[in-house]
C-alpha cells in the first residue's frame, strides 16, 4: 500500500471519529431540547377519566404552539384530544410555562372527553400537571399531574410517543354542541324605547371566546358568562358566552356564530347561525305581591307575584302554548356587583318565590322554574323585582326562535328582608320632556328629585329629545327641580331653576308620565 493510501484512510478514520465524538454529544441523555418544540406531537395519557378504578387512554396531539403575549418564557397552543375508548376527537387548549433550570413545564390543557357512558356523551377534561423533558429524544419525557371533572379529582400520568405533527381529523363528533343566538333587550320606559342587542352562546367545546358576525362584516367578541339562569355553565361541563351592543339588528338577515380557540383563531367546522325576526309582544305591567305565612306561624312560606299580562299574540306570544314566557329577575338596590339574586321562568301571571332554598333550575310553583338563591338565603336588605317578556316562535331551520325580550323598568316591586320577615311595597317611577319657552326639546339637562319622607335624592341627565326618566323610586312625595345646575354627565347652563313641589307618588299612582318641565333663561 502507498504512503498516499495510508494517508487517505487514516484521514477517514479521523473524520469518523470525530462525527462519532459530534452525535455522542448531540444526543448525550439529560440534553434538554429548545422550548417550545419539544411539546409538539403525541403524548398518551392514563387516568380513569371515564369510570373510577378503570384506567382510560387519551392521545394529546400538540399540533400549534406560540409565545404568549406578556408573558415570558409562557405559549399558548392548540390541537386535539383523542378518547381511545370511543375513537373520538376534540379540540384542545393549553398553556404551557417552561423552567429552563429544571428542563421541565407547568402545564394547563382543556378538551372534551366523547363517550357512550358519559351523561350527554361528552364532558370537559382539564388537565392540570407538569412535563418533566428528559433528553432531546423522547425517551425520558413524562407527563403527570391532576384532572378536574365534574365527577372530582383524578391523578394521571403519560409519556411522549412522537414528536412528529399529527393533524387532527376534519368534522366534530356528534356529542360536541354549540348554540350561538342573538335578541334584543328592549325597554319600554324610555322614549323611544331603548333596543340592546344581545350575542349568547353555550357550548361543551373548549373555547375561549365567541365570535358574532353581521352580515356587513362587522365582528363582536363574546367572553365568558355566566349567570342565574345558566347553572349548567360552569366552564368545566359547559361554556357561555356573552356580549351586548346598543341597538337593533336587521331583520331577515343571518348572523353567523364561530367559537376561537387560546389563539384566537377559528376553531374548525364549530359554526352556528341565527336570525332576528321580529319583536311585537308588550311588557308585563302592575307588579303586586302578597306575603304568605306558614299556618300558625309568623314565618314566610313565599311571596306570590302577580302582574298584568300583554296581550297574547299565537303562534309568537303565548306562554302557556308554548310561545315564550315570564321572567322574574330579583338583584339588590343599590346594584352590587353580585347582580341578579333570584329569578323565575313562568308561563302563567303569577309566580311563588319560596323561602326554603333550593337547587338551581328546580321546577317553581304554580310552573316554571326557579334559579338562584331563595329567601331564606338573602342577606338583609332591600331588593327590587322586574318582570320580563320572552317571545319564542317555531323556528326555520338554522335558528334558535328566541328574537325579544321586553321590559317596564317603570313598573318594579321593592322586596325588604330583615331576618325571617319579608315586606313588599311598589316602586315608583317620574318621567316627562324637558322643554324651552319655544317648545324646543333641551338635552343634557340635569333633573333632580328629592324626597320628603324618604330622603330619597337622584340626579339625571335629558336624553337629546329632552326625556327625562326616574325609576326605582320610593313611595313619598317628592320636589322635582330642573335647571341650571349640572352633574358629572350634563354641564352647568344657563336656564333659570325650575322647582316642582308636591309631586306624589303612592299606591293609586305609582307611574306618572308626561310631568314636562319648561326652562326659561
Amino acid at each position: 500500500m502507498s504512503k498516499k493510501s495510508k494517508f487517505l484512510i487514516a484521514i477517514i478514520v479521523l473524520l469518523i471519529i470525530l462525527l462519532a465524538i459530534i452525535l455522542l454529544f448531540i444526543l448525550k441523555p439529560g440534553q434538554k431540547a429548545q422550548p417550545p418544540g419539544d411539546l409538539y406531537g403525541v403524548w398518551q395519557v392514563n387516568g380513569a377519566f371515564l369510570e373510577p378504578g378503570v384506567e382510560t387512554q387519551l392521545s394529546l396531539h400538540i399540533v400549534v404552539l406560540e409565545p404568549a403575549p406578556d408573558q415570558p418564557d409562557t405559549y399558548l397552543g392548540t390541537g386535539c384530544m383523542k378518547t381511545e375508548a370511543s375513537g373520538a376527537h376534540a379540540p384542545l387548549s393549553l398553556q404551557a410555562t417552561y423552567d429552563a433550570e429544571m428542563g421541565s413545564y407547568s402545564l394547563n390543557l382543556l378538551s372534551t372527553l366523547i363517550a357512550p357512558e358519559l351523561e350527554g356523551g361528552a364532558a370537559v377534561v382539564r388537565l392540570v400537571g407538569a412535563a418533566e423533558m428528559g433528553s432531546s429524544g423522547i425517551r425520558n419525557d413524562r407527563l403527570s399531574g391532576t384532572a378536574y371533572t365534574a365527577a372530582g379529582e383524578i391523578p394521571w400520568s403519560g409519556e411522549h410517543t412522537t414528536h412528529d405533527i399529527v393533524l387532527c381529523p376534519p368534522g366534530l363528533d356528534s356529542a360536541l354542541s354549540f348554540l350561538g343566538e342573538f335578541g334584543i333587550g328592549r325597554e319600554l320606559a324610555t322614549i323611544p324605547p331603548l333596543d340592546v342587542t344581545h350575542f349568547n352562546g353555550e357550548t361543551n367545546i373548549v373555547s375561549a371566546q365567541m365570535r358574532a358576525e353581521a352580515p356587513d362584516g362587522t365582528a363582536y367578541l363574546a367572553d365568558y358568562h355566566t349567570g342565574i339562569f345558566s347553572p349548567d355553565v360552569n366552564f368545566i361541563d359547559q361554556f357561555g358566552y356573552d356580549t351586548h351592543v346598543v341597538g337593533t339588528p336587521p331583520t331577515g338577515q343571518s348572523y353567523q356564530f364561530t367559537l376561537l380557540n387560546v389563539l384566537g383563531n377559528p376553531i374548525f367546522g364549530v359554526e352556528d347561525q341565527d336570525v332576528f325576526r321580529r319583536c311585537e309582544q308588550g311588557a308585563g305591567t302592575n307588579l303586586r305581591a302578597v306575603v304568605h305565612l306558614l299556618p300558625d306561624t309568623d314565618q314566610v312560606d313565599y311571596v306570590e307575584v302577580l302582574w298584568d299580562a300583554p296581550e297574547i299574540i299565537p303562534g309568537y306570544f303565548d306562554p302557556e302554548n308554548g310561545n315564550g314566557f315570564y321572567q322574574l329577575v330579583l338583584e339588590s338596590t343599590p346594584w352590587r356587583e353580585d347582580g341578579m339574586m333570584y329569578g323565575s321562568e313562568s308561563i302563567q301571571a303569577t309566580h311563588h318565590i319560596p323561602w326554603k332554598s333550593f337547587e338551581p333550575g328546580a321546577a317553581g310553583f304554580p310552573s316554571g322554574h326557579d334559579y338562584g338563591i331563595s329567601l331564606a338565603e338573602l342577606e338583609d336588605g332591600q331588593y327590587i323585582l322586574f318582570i320580563g317578556v320572552y317571545s319564542y316562535y317555531d323556528p326555520p331551520e338554522g335558528e334558535s326562535g328566541f328574537d325579544c325580550r321586553v321590559q317596564d323598568s317603570r313598573h318594579g316591586l321593592f322586596l325588604t328582608k330583615q331576618g325571617n320577615q319579608i315586606t313588599v311595597q311598589p316602586a315608583g317611577a317620574i318621567s316627562g320632556f324637558v322643554f324651552d319657552e319655544a317648545g324646543n326639546p333641551l338635552a343634557n339637562i340635569a333633573v333632580n328629585v328629592d324626597g320628603l319622607i324618604t330622603g330619597f335624592h337622584e340626579r339625571v341627565c335629558s336624553a337629546e329629545n329632552g326625556y327625562y326618566l326616574f325609576t326605582r323610586l320610593p313611595l313619598d312625595t317628592y320636589t322635582l327641580s330642573a335647571g341650571g345646575f349640572g352633574t358629572e354627565d350634563c354641564p352647568e347652563n344657563s336656564f333659570a331653576t325650575l322647582t316642582q313641589p308636591d309631586v306624589v307618588v303612592d299606591l293609586d299612582r305609582r307611574v306618572l308620565e308626561g310631568l314636562d318641565i319648561t326652562l326659561s333663561p
